[in-house]
């Protein structure tokens, strides 16, 4: 017999003895308590290997016969949803291991959270909050393996770049708000030519013609 690592089955047969016989199991299996006198007992399988099961029957003369069913227990299935994530909202990444799991697995991915292809090893999400990620992963035989994962967002930074101004050739206008950022960790204004220091929040322009400053912010995260 071949069953998937974390099964249970009943051993015996039906009936495993004639009426009124009395039963004893054995095993090299150790989470199987010896001894056991149930027709039918009951075993959990949580570690994989080629085990044995002998059941001594006596019948109601005292007559014995024994009798035996090796069970192979495969090992667990591979299933790696990959690690925890970090991205900002609206970014997107890909999920999944390297690899998520055999080759010729079905592999089903749950979640809320956008999934482009919820059957795919390595599918992309897009968040706009933090999301947990449930992977199943069912090979040939048939037995299956999960894992999880949770990707976390922060917010993207808000940013001030100050109103549009009108200056006289020659003079100078301090840019961004009041604050630029309320997150602020670094910022680069750009174009940076004209600027007295193109990383600060508030730097001084003094440009010769009309010009278009960017202010690109990044926050701790």
């Amino acid at each position: 017999i071949e069953i998937c690592l974390g099964e249970t089955i009943s051993l015996g047969g039906s009936p495993t003895g004639p009426v009124g016989a009395t039963y004893s199991w054995t095993s090299n299996y150790g989470g199987f308590a010896n001894g056991d006198s149930n027709a039918n007992p009951s075993v959990a399988f949580s570690t994989s290997g080629l085990f044995e099961f002998l059941v001594e029957v006596v019948n109601l003369n005292g007559c014995a016969s024994t009798d035996t069913v090796n069970i192979n227990v495969r090992t667990a299935v591979a299933a790696d949803a990959g690690p925890d994530q970090i991205i900002c909202i609206g970014d997107s990444t890909v999920i999944g291991g390297a690899p998520t799991g055999l080759a010729n697995s079905i592999f089903t991915w749950s979640s809320l959270a956008f999934l482009s292809d919820a059957t795919s090893q390595n599918p992309t999400t897009t968040l706009s909050d933090t999301a947990v990620f449930t992977l199943i992963v069912q090979d040939t035989f048939g037995c299956f393996g999960y894992d999880t994962l949770t990707v976390n967002t922060f917010t993207i930074p808000q940013l001030n770049a100050g109103t549009d101004t009108s200056i006289c050739i020659g003079e100078s206008v301090a840019l961004g708000g009041a604050p630029t950022s309320t997150s602020l960790a670094s910022v680069v204004w750009s174009p940076g030519l004209t600027l007295n220091d193109s990383t600060v929040s508030n730097p001084v322009s003094t440009p010769l013609v009309n010009t278009t400053y960017t202010a690109t912010v990044t926050d701790l995260n």
